[in-house]
């Protein structure tokens, strides 16, 4: 260890670490890397030396000569304990379990490592110095020169927890599939494996005991079309879905996994999330419904567990089989999503709580948990669940996985108890990477990857030694609109770079260009091995905002890709290399439509990216309301609606229908009044604004509209009042309402609507009955004032 500070020292000084970046694309980059002159150049007949013995780093060796071999043709040997061989694997007690030391020369490669996982996390190293055809599935023979560059690096991770889950139960998705996404994991040293397996969608794994969790839970006759709540009710897809693991697969999963030093944790959702195995075994409900079925949709479903005796004897009988499955120490059990409302007009649950004296369903939520916990420890296991395992007190021995932001796992932490931290709107990577009014469709929010770069899992709102409970961190891929591994491929890259470096704790936001560099290479490594990835890499990011400082609008554009131009047009032409290149914001004064795209040397690189920009009287102007609303209405980190001065509503950009992105929902009211401050007297005649209506979203258009003008937000004078009536179609509809009159004078205008109520009887409509025929959400997307 003394040695391995020593050289961490002397490289964190700066030598000769210049020009490092680009030369050295490792993803996660080394916590410390010395650039030397010269390459070491790989020929045949070379030696690979390893510790006498050792049968997993001969194992490592092999696999990485074997790897060289197939697409080079070189051919390298094994020797042992031979310190004259040309790459040389040298044990060293003193270094931590995972960390390694690569000393590359032109002569030599010296590796040095405390445990066989050290030296696997070097070829990794060593495999991303190599040429990308390193990667190539065919032969590529003397095409190019396999050589790495010289360097001294000392390399070792900050967290010891740094996972990936995959939803594999909303969507199956096939073994092969599984296989070489655990490849891809290792590639960049995650150690963890989230597999998270049921759902009310379906359950993903054979049961030996239970075998209608398979026959049963594992299909689904048909899944819903478009994003959720699109339609309401539900439109099927008409497309059968099904698929599950059996024992056997899991066996190699996991043996797979165990040789590239990643444990698997496996999920069981529960309570709730049980749609599934509550389908195969309705004895397993409150109940409360006649039947129960696999669900066909996506969301919050209160076919939960009842906490009887024998639904803990199945969930036990269940583990058994789990964890004779799974040698790892960890078992996942979900425990987040919870609807109580079964639990609420369930007589056995209601004495549950009188009996024991809960804090009613929370306390009955804890109060489950803590039966799992020990069914779990009693075979060797420990259990982890989502922060809402935190609700009416966490179970004795658990760790806490805070998706909710951060404060769930501060408050674990507070309590004593291990966290994993996995923020939604920093780590879930199912969330929107492209625009999303173009993008395929996805669920969440927008989370670029600068973003999750900039992550810290150490918050710094742990305070005192709090930290030491932080044992890493996660990102996530849910499922619910990756139909295939294509589609898991395309919102998994290039992000999961990000987070790896994250994970790995050499994130850094100074260097973020510098990890730009790196990543450029790893594109040709994907385009091997035919990973479909996102490729917003080479494609200019378009934003637009209003400035209260200059009073101007500002369009800005953003590129990924280092050494890159940026050109783009106003006037609604494809860009050219000869088109304007952008260098600054670009002040706007009326409506635009900006086309732009990335040109490196001289040729365009990306597709082009475009957006509209609506600037008028009311752009970037306060606007206030009678009734709390919520811009990015569907965000899963807002939870509750609030009110603020100047949000979506004159922000220059209008909804679209693929998301809800740019809209701001207000909260259910029979009349909504909104009130745009044009900040001075101000002259106009015509008024626009968008509506929604969606049933799925509880968004109804409204019935009618006052519009009044004031000058002193007082005395108002109206000067428009219309009725509407509208031709509903079974999904989100956009209702463009336009009004012209004679120019007026005024520094206040107030929108007064009559809001819609919410149809009855929809059948799978997602909506609670209790709200069906009350006034539902009003949806507006730009209030435009010329």
């Amino acid at each position: 260890m003394k040695y391995f500070i020593s050289l961490l020292s002397i490289i964190l000084l700066g030598i000769g670490q210049v020009h490092a970046y680009g030369k050295y694309p490792i993803i996660p980059y080394p916590k410390a890397l010395q650039a030397m002159e010269g390459y070491f150049i790989f020929q045949s007949n070379m030696q690979l030396s390893i510790p006498s013995k050792d049968k997993e780093v001969h194992q490592i060796a092999t696999d990485f000569i074997n790897r060289l071999s197939k697409v080079s043709g070189l051919q390298l040997t094994i020797a042992q304990d031979n310190i004259y061989a040309d790459i040389v694997f040298t044990q060293d007690k003193s270094l931590g379990k995972e960390a390694y030391l690569l000393n590359i020369s032109p002569e030599k490669i010296i590796v040095k490592a405390a445990s066989p996982v050290g030296f696997f996390y070097a070829v990794q190293s060593i495999l991303q110095l190599l040429p990308a055809e390193i990667c190539s599935p065919d032969f590529i023979g003397n095409q190019v020169v396999w050589q790495i560059p010289c360097a001294h690096i000392a390399d070792e991770p900050s967290f010891g927890y740094r996972g990936m889950m995959l939803d594999v139960a909303r969507y199956f998705m096939p073994k092969q599939y599984v296989l070489e996404f655990i490849d891809r994991l290792a590639a960049q040293k995650i150690n963890y494996f989230h597999f998270h397996l049921t759902e009310d969608q379906g359950w993903r794994i054979e049961i030996k005991k239970y075998p209608r969790l398979t026959s049963v839970g594992a299909y689904r006759p048909y899944t819903q079309t478009g994003y959720k709540h699109f339609h309401a009710p539900v439109i099927p897809d008409g497309v059968e879905h099904q698929g599950f693991y059996t024992q056997e697969d899991i066996k190699e999963i996991v043996a797979y996994a165990e040789q590239r030093y990643i444990t698997i944790i496996p999920e069981i959702e529960l309570p709730g999330h049980s749609s599934a195995a509550v389908a195969a075994y309705p004895e397993l409900s409150c109940g409360i419904k006649k039947e129960y079925e696999v669900v066909k949709n996506f969301g919050i479903f209160d076919n939960v567990f009842c906490p009887k005796e024998t639904t803990f004897q199945f969930l036990n009988d269940v583990f058994t089989e789990v964890a004779e499955l799974f040698p790892g120490k960890y078992i996942h059990i979900g425990g987040d999503e919870c609807p109580k409302a079964a639990w609420k007009q369930c007589k056995h649950c209601q004495q549950l709580i009188k009996n024991l004296k809960l804090k009613g369903e929370s306390g009955l939520q804890s109060y489950f948990i803590h039966r799992v916990e020990k069914i779990l420890n009693a075979k060797g296991k420990q259990l982890i669940g989502w922060d809402e395992i935190l609700e009416g007190g966490l179970a004795p021995n658990s760790t806490v996985m805070s998706w909710r932001g951060e404060q769930g796992g501060i408050k674990a932490a507070q309590a004593g108890h291990p966290v994993i931290m996995i923020p939604n709107a920093d780590t879930y990577l199912n969330y929107y990477q492209e625009d999303p009014e173009f993008a395929p469709v996805g669920s969440g929010s927008f989370l670029p990857m600068e973003q999750i770069y900039r992550f810290n899992p150490l918050s710094t709102l742990l305070k005192g030694n709090l930290s030491q409970y932080v044992l890493g961190t996660e990102a996530a891929l849910w499922t619910p609109y990756m139909k295939t591994p294509q589609v898991v491929d395309y919102y998994m890259y290039p992000r999961f770079y990000a987070f790896a470096e994250v994970a790995w704790g050499t994130n850094k936001p100074e260097r973020y260009q510098e990890f730009l560099t790196n990543l450029n290479p790893h594109y040709k490594r994907l385009d091997y091995q035919s990973v479909h990835a996102c490729r917003n890499y080479f494609d200019a990011y378009i934003d637009g905002t209003f400035n209260r400082r200059t009073q101007s609008f500002e369009i800005r554009l953003k590129g990924m890709m280092p050494g890159s131009e940026i050109h783009y047009t106003l006037n609604g032409n494809e860009p050219t290399i000869k088109d304007a290149t952008y260098t600054q914001p670009i002040k706007i004064t009326r409506d635009t439509h900006i086309k732009a795209a990335i040109f490196n040397n001289g040729k365009q690189v990306g597709k082009v990216t475009q957006k509209s920009f609506f600037v008028n009287k009311a752009t970037g102007k306060k606007t206030s309301s009678n009734v709390a609303y919520r811009f990015k209405p569907d965000n899963p980190g807002a939870k509750d609606y609030s009110e603020f001065n100047f949000c979506g509503l004159t922000n220059g950009i209008r909804g679209y229908l693929n998301h809800v992105h740019p809209w701001v929902a207000f909260k259910p009211a029979r009349y909504t009044e909104i009130v745009v401050d044009l900040d001075t007297l101000t002259s106009f005649k015509e008024i626009r604004y968008g509506v929604m209506n969606g049933y799925g979203q509880e968004a109804v258009a409204p019935k009618s509209v006052d519009i009044e003008i004031s000058n002193d937000s007082i005395s108002f004078k109206r000067i428009v009042s219309k009725k509407f009536t509208y031709t509903i179609e079974n999904k989100w509809q956009m209702f463009e309402q336009k009004f012209n009159f004679e120019s007026q004078k005024a520094r206040y205008v107030k929108l007064r609507f009559k809001n819609g109520k919410l149809p009855h009887n929809l059948g799978d409509f997602p909506v609670p009955k209790e709200r069906e025929g009350e006034p539902g959400l009003l949806f507006i997307d730009e209030i435009e004032i010329k």
